[in-house]
């Protein structure tokens, strides 16, 4: 498990540079003709296009704001631009422990996300979407934490569609080869049972679930 030379224990969560190209391509081109249409808008030009690329635009940012928020809307935009991401170990005042996810911006820490340890029901990793729809392996496997998200009224709607309505997923770091991403997930799994999640091999070696011992040891979590 690779560790950063600090008091609080990390995991380095991998960061492909070209991922940061990518975001800095795709943000460059959003403004551009978000510039452009301002400026059609503006001269009397190509109205109706306009408006609709303006408006498109508006709905995607204003629909993504109103279901993570405002801190963690713009988290999410700076963390396409570092490099630097991470996971780590946090000891509140008050057992257990949390897990957090996160990364460093010009000098300054930022999360995307916390997660109590003894919320975390799996830890996997598998093939993504590209693979589904080819029908072969596109080398896009990615790490999955599965964790309860203790929200009835939650678990309700998405127990249509979902098929762990009673949990929410976080995916760590990129997607990947399934030979790279088998060596990360490995990294992730100590790491995990480092901060004291219990979690033993489940139906294959790519998938590890908490241990039924220390489901019934904590029965809070069962009813939460």
């Amino acid at each position: 498990m690779k560790m950063d030379d600090q008091s609080t224990p990390r995991l380095r969560v991998p960061k492909p540079g070209s991922d940061v190209v990518g975001a800095a391509v795709m943000t460059s081109f959003i403004l551009f003709f978000v510039a452009l249409a301002l400026s059609n808008l503006a001269d009397g030009l190509a109205l109706i296009p306009s408006l609709i690329w303006l408006l498109l635009v508006t709905a995607v940012f204003v629909g993504v704001w109103r279901e993570e928020g405002t801190r963690q809307f713009f988290t999410g935009i700076l963390g396409e631009f570092s490099l630097k991401h991470f996971a780590e170990i946090v000891e509140p005042a008050a057992a257990p422990q949390d897990v957090r996810f996160g990364f460093s911006c010009l000098g300054h820490r930022m999360f995307y996300q916390t997660i109590p340890v003894n919320k975390i029901e799996s830890l996997e990793w598998h093939t993504g979407q590209a693979t589904s729809l080819a029908g072969r392996d596109m080398d896009d496997w990615h790490v999955t934490l599965w964790f309860d998200h203790g929200d009835p009224g939650k678990s309700e709607q998405q127990k249509e569609w979902y098929r762990k309505p009673d949990q929410d997923l976080y995916i760590i770091g990129p997607s990947r080869p399934k030979e790279v991403t088998a060596a990360f997930g490995r990294e992730a799994l100590d790491f995990l049972r480092a901060a004291g999640a219990a979690l033993v091999q489940g139906e294959n070696d790519c998938t590890f679930v908490r241990n039924s011992d220390s489901r019934r040891a904590n029965p809070a979590t069962e009813l939460s």
